[in-house]
């Protein structure tokens, strides 16, 4: 932490001790089952990983808004006029979103520019990017833990995250995947968190922290290096899919989930959607399922159990939502086979990305030696990132 206070000042000639920079970490994530369906409504099981995100942000009064980077040394610049995302900002867009909750953007064709006021950042992050591990949620809601203090310290955690989502959906002009930040409030270390996103409108009491039975493991996860080619258009159709399916069963019951018990009967015997609609929303549902048992199976140690239901979600992410590939189920098959490995499935979106196995030390040792075939086959080399979990966001303080 004090590495970043001394980047910043050394960045923005700044003296410490003055107790005007802020600062603020937020952990990556990876979510282990639930990912794949329909946002706003799933039922995810995930958990925050030991790798953070770090912001420093101190005033200006020069009207200017800079963002550093430690690691890349890359530097952004702009002004209350283009406080908009902006292709060239890339990853500054992000903070920009957190900082639309506390400064509002003025309208040059009708609004003043302020002659002073502005913001200086600074960033570090041990989070893999482009990983799948939640890097750009991570920034904006580090982003905003330290923004608060210095506009509106008594803002609730509630009320900053239900504030960051409708800035973020509004900045980029699309649907947003919000449950990250809650997981990141909520996690604790050395457990496993569940969110509820139907119940997100009621604040962090959405998710909840549940204990493991992986004492001994460790958890690895293994890109396939696959180059996930036009995979945006494949998820954008499934997401239709599942809500049109929702609107139609919902005829059937009012407020319809896919993780209401009857939800399998009635999507078994609907006659309004199609097979494929069918396949997609089987796969939801039962999804849900999977994570009630998986918690059971958890709470009693039950690593065979445990075992097999990452194996059926694997299996109905390549069956039913179809959103797996070869690599990848090479990866998995290949973990299943491999004595000592207590889970291993898919992680992110699908079509290519990357899995995640629990495993012991020599359990690792026997599966690294089957991903020499792997390459031979493919002809993509695996990229290992070894993680654990790790905890929540937090406000550093002032310095």
């Amino acid at each position: 932490m004090l590495d970043i206070i001394m980047s910043h000042c050394k960045e923005y000639d700044l003296a410490v001790g003055d107790k005007k920079i802020s600062a603020a970490s937020a952990p990556g994530r990876v979510h282990y089952l639930g990912e794949n369906g329909l946002i706003g409504k799933r039922l995810l099981l995930s958990s925050s990983i030991d790798r953070t995100l770090t912001v420093a942000a101190s005033l200006r009064t020069d009207g200017m808004f800079r963002f550093f980077s430690v690691e890349g040394e890359e530097r952004k610049r702009t002004t209350f006029v283009n406080l908009r995302p902006r292709r060239e900002d890339r990853w500054a867009n992000y903070i920009k979103v957190a900082i639309s909750i506390f400064v509002a953007t003025p309208d040059p064709a009708v609004d003043p520019i302020p002659e002073t006021g502005g913001l200086s950042f600074t960033v570090s992050s041990t989070i893999p990017k482009n990983k799948g591990f939640g890097s750009s949620s991570a920034l904006e809601l580090a982003s905003a833990l330290a923004l608060r203090p210095l506009f509106q310290p008594n803002m609730s955690d509630n009320e900053l995250l239900a504030r960051l989502a409708e800035s973020h959906k509004a900045y980029f002009e699309r649907e947003y995947d919000i449950v990250d930040f809650y997981l990141m409030m909520k996690a604790e270390k050395d457990r496993w968190t569940v969110v509820d996103e139907s119940r997100m409108a009621a604040g962090l009491s959405c998710a909840r922290n549940i204990a493991t039975p992986f004492a001994g493991y460790k958890t690895v996860v293994f890109d396939s290096r696959v180059p996930a080619f036009e995979s945006a258009g494949e998820v954008e159709i499934r997401i239709e899919q599942l809500q049109k399916s929702l609107e139609i069963l919902g005829q059937r019951k009012s407020g319809m989930m896919f993780q209401d018990p009857e939800a399998i009967e009635l999507i078994e015997n609907e006659t309004g959607i199609t097979e494929e609609m069918r396949r997609r929303c089987m796969h939801a549902a039962q999804e849900a399922i999977r994570l009630a048992d998986l918690e059971g199976a958890m709470k009693t140690g039950d690593i065979p159990l445990i075992a097999k239901i990452f194996q059926h979600s694997q299996n109905s992410l390549r069956d039913l939502y179809e959103v797996s590939c070869p690599e990848i189920d090479w990866l998995v098959r290949r973990a299943g086979e491999t004595p000592g490995i207590a889970a291993a499935r898919m992680i992110g979106q699908g079509f290519g990305g990357s899995i995640f196995a629990i495993l012991t030390d020599e359990a690792e040792k026997e599966y690294k030696a089957k991903l020499e075939d792997y390459e031979r086959i493919f002809g993509f080399h695996p990229q290992k990132h070894e993680i654990r979990t790790g905890e929540s966001a937090k406000y550093i303080g002032l310095h």
